[in-house]
This record gives structure tokens, C-alpha cells and sequence, in this order.
């Protein structure tokens, strides 16, 4: 009998030294950087045109132009801002066909970006 028992205690001792282990975001993550989305003043050069270079050039840009849409320089940016659905697109649902891009959904930020560019009257600075 003392041979059966000993050979349970170190398993279930290892079980209860793990069973009762918690994780949280706080701790697990406080060592990355966290995004800071400060859309306060926002500036076509710095924010807007690196954000739709990187996301949006593939398919609308010098290259290639899908659907007649053209996105590089500020003109033809605002006016997609203006007389296009660009920011109606950003915002569609993962799993929309017309979401765009088509590769994912912008992060909260990136959208917030644009949409205080918008708000903040489409400058060209």
C-alpha cells in the first residue's frame, strides 16, 4: 500500500501547484507598448497619406487602379473622402464583400485617423 501511495503524491502534488494558475491581459502584456491613438490634430503627409499608401496602394494607387479609383495625392484622396464611400467601405463588417481593404479590417485607430482628417476639414499639411 505505501508503494501505491507514494506514487500518486507527486502527481497530484504537481496538479495543485498548476491547477490554480490565472492569467490576465494586464500582466501578460505589460511589457508591449501600447497604441496610443491621439487623432487630436491630424496631418495629411504624417498620418493620412502613409495610412492609405500602406493599405489602400496595391489596388488604387500609381499602378494599379482598380475601379477607377486613384488614391495618391491629396486631391484625389479628399475627394474619395468626399464624393466616394471611403470611409463607409473602412467601416463594413469583417466578412462584407465591400470592406475594404480587402486583406482586413483597419484597426480602430486607423480609422479614427481618417475620420478625424475628414472632421477636421481634409488639409493638406
Amino acid at each position: 500500500m505505501k508503494i501505491k501511495l507514494k506514487f500518486w503524491v507527486v502527481p497530484a502534488l504537481l496538479l495543485l501547484s498548476t491547477a490554480c494558475y490565472y492569467d490576465n491581459k494586464e500582466d501578460l502584456y505589460s511589457n508591449f507598448p501600447q497604441e496610443t491613438c491621439d487623432t487630436t490634430i491630424v496631418s495629411f503627409a504624417a498620418d493620412v497619406l502613409p495610412l492609405i499608401t500602406q493599405q489602400c496602394g496595391s489596388c488604387h494607387g500609381a499602378a494599379s487602379q482598380t475601379a477607377g479609383l486613384v488614391l495618391t495625392n491629396h486631391t484625389n484622396i479628399a475627394d474619395a473622402m468626399n464624393n466616394r464611400p471611403l470611409l463607409d467601405r473602412v467601416n463594413k463588417t469583417p466578412g462584407d464583400a465591400l470592406l475594404m481593404p480587402p486583406s482586413g479590417k483597419l484597426t480602430p485607430c486607423q480609422i479614427s485617423t481618417l475620420t478625424a482628417w475628414r472632421n477636421q476639414g481634409l488639409l493638406n499639411n
